[in-house]
């Protein structure tokens, strides 16, 4: 966040990796037993590009791969055993417009940003019975979703103190029938620099998702819900240009509709190259 250093011309190359896995049942916001020992594991690794047209407008593309495997033992007479579930594949693109300036004498920098999620990834993966798998456990959405966001950033010092807004908007449903909630995310931060080379971080996130539909909006069962994220992590500048950030949220209250897995906590890696193009 250096006020005087010019980014026209800077692509940023960043990289990610989530993993996250559930085990655990929750009806409301209580715990349940999980009879069919239901289990789902999702990776997500991501590649992103930001280019900075001039100093305060910049574009940016994140392309997304996932791979979710979901397990459960199958009580249907004649169909015993554990069940695997694995779908994996380009996730939905996204593409984000941004404006960043400093307001209020230069003490805070804010970036807005709008765009779309696409929908080129797959819907319909079938399961080993060529039965087409359940709309939680695909890598796309199949519709063109508006994004909007907002990142609010005071440094003092060795101190970063820094907010986020994002909101995913459901429009229409896909050619599956299938439309999912919209979905808002918000988190608050603070980083402490150690050294020039280690900074420390925490805060909280809370993700509130609105109950998907199906077939002209019939609501769909077990589908939406609040969550909220205790997050500590670390982060190591190797060079300037070159940061490894590290997350571990991990779940501390949570409000479910019906009976659904519900996460521990989850890692996140990130990892960030500015590259100046002039």
């Amino acid at each position: 966040m250096e006020r005087n250093s010019s980014q026209a011309g800077k692509l940023l190359l960043g990289s990610s990796y989530e993993f996250e896995y559930l085990q655990d049942v929750g009806n409301g916001t209580q715990p349940i037993s999980n009879p069919s020992n239901e289990r789902t594991t999702s990776e997500i690794t991501t590649l992103f590009l930001n280019y900075s047209i001039t100093d305060k407008f910049s574009v940016e593309t994140v392309l997304p791969w996932r791979r979710i495997v979901n397990s459960k033992i199958s009580i249907v007479p004649e169909s015993e055993g554990t069940y695997i579930r694995e779908t994996n594949g380009f996730s939905d693109v996204i593409l984000l417009f941004k404006y960043s300036d400093y307001f209020f004498d230069d003490q805070i920098l804010a970036t807005f940003a709008s765009g779309v999620k696409l929908a080129n990834g797959s819907v319909t993966d079938l399961d080993e019975d060529d039965k087409v798998i359940s709309e939680t456990l695909q890598v796309g959405s199949g519709t063109v979703d508006p994004l909007f966001s907002l990142f609010v950033g005071y440094p003092s010092g060795k101190w970063l103190l820094s907010g986020s807004l994002f909101s995913r908007l459901s429009i229409y449903e896909n050619i599956r029938g299938y439309k999912y909630g919209n979905e808002f995310h918000s988190r608050i931060s603070v980083n402490y620099d150690k050294s020039d080379a280690l900074f420390i971080k925490a805060g909280l996130e809370t993700v509130f998702t609105k109950r998907d539909t199906h077939q002209y909006g019939e609501p769909e069962s077990q589908r939406g819900g609040k969550w909220a994220y205790a997050v500590s992590g670390f982060g190591i500048r190797f060079l300037n240009n070159f940061i490894l950030d590290v997350e571990y949220p991990w779940t501390i209250y949570y409000d479910v509709n019906e009976s659904q897995l519900v996460p521990d906590g989850f890692l996140r890696l990130n990892l960030f190259y500015d590259w100046p193009l002039k």
